[in-house]
C-alpha cells in the first residue's frame, strides 16, 4: 500500500505543476494579446485622426 500512496501523491504533484504551467503559459498568451490589440487599436486610432 505505501507504493501506492507514494504514486498517488506523485500523481497529485505532477497534476499540480501541469496545472501551474499551464496557467503561468495560458498568462503570457493573454498579455501578448492583449498587448498586440492594444498596439493595433492605438495604431488604428492614430490613422484615424491622420485622415
Amino acid at each position: 500500500m505505501e507504493d501506492l500512496d507514494v504514486f498517488g501523491s506523485f500523481l497529485i504533484v505532477s497534476e499540480f505543476l501541469h496545472f501551474t504551467v499551464w496557467l503561468l503559459f495560458l498568462d503570457k498568451i493573454l498579455h501578448f494579446l492583449s498587448f498586440r490589440i492594444f498596439k493595433t487599436v492605438q495604431s488604428f486610432e492614430r490613422n484615424r485622426k491622420n485622415v
